[in-house]
């Protein structure tokens, strides 16, 4: 971590799938953040989940959606 000059990226998977098991299984493990990263750390640190909504973007309940035309802004 000393060679982050702006910014770092820590990604931490929420699902480890187990090997050798039927094509459509979904047996998996939960991952676990490192032991290394302290309430301390993690003070220092900016937590996002992915794919967190915007509260802007967040459509009222009810509220038509252009689905197209968000999936081609997720490519454009």
């Amino acid at each position: 971590m000393t060679r982050a000059k702006t910014k770092l990226d820590l990604i931490v998977p929420l699902k480890y799938y187990v090997t050798q098991q039927s094509r459509m299984g979904d047996r998996h493990a939960y991952g676990a953040r490192s032991r290394f990263l302290t309430k301390a750390v993690m003070a220092c640190m900016d937590e996002v989940a992915y794919g967190e909504p915007d509260k802007a973007e967040t459509p009222r309940p009810g509220a038509a959606v252009d689905v197209a035309g968000r999936l081609r802004g997720m490519w454009a």
